[in-house]
């Protein structure tokens, strides 16, 4: 397979790139851009959503107006947005950056290190937070040691309790 520029108006340059829709672009080494309006720059890209942006290493935005820029960064959801390393924004309207981040619900926000917002509309930031099914903001301040060996816990945290409960 060779550097492609096959769609309408499509750009493409580099090392066996790919720009297979309408306004598509792509450059660099193994970048795809397959979705309208789409663009991928970088090594191993794939801006796949409608209007998507891709930079980096291995970063991938599969949905329409998501974007993502880092190391293995992944922007899934609709609009969504992840950036740094390993940052994963994986539903719409979600936001991830930093080391290792999760915005798993809609409209989350993680931010930091080893942080993960899973609940929707939630708020994570700091340092390995620990999270529960009513949380909507919490600071964390966990240890980090590797990958593998993370600690959760929470400097701040902000809990969601039905009004009738209040």
């Amino acid at each position: 397979h060779e550097t492609l520029a096959s769609g309408g108006y499509s750009h493409a340059e580099g090392n066996l790139t790919k720009a297979s829709e309408f306004a598509s672009h792509a450059e660099g080494d193994h970048a795809k851009a397959t979705g309208q309006y789409s663009h991928a720059e970088g090594s191993d890209t794939e801006a796949s959503g409608w209007a998507s942006h891709v930079e980096g290493y291995g970063t991938k935005a599969l949905k329409s107006y998501g974007h993502a820029e880092g190391n293995y960064a992944r922007a899934e959801g609709k609009y969504s947005h992840a950036e740094g390393n390993q940052a994963h924004a994986l539903a719409e309207y979600s936001h991830a950056e930093g080391f290792y981040t999760n915005a798993l619900g809609k409209s989350s926000h993680a931010e930091g290190n080893s942080t993960s917002a899973s609940n929707d509309y939630e708020h994570a930031q700091g340092i390995a937070n620990y999270n529960s099914t009513n949380q909507i903001f919490s600071v964390g301040a966990g240890e980090v040691k590797d990958y593998y060996n993370v600690t959760r816990r929470n400097a701040i945290s902000i809990l969601s309790v039905p009004n009738a409960e209040t």
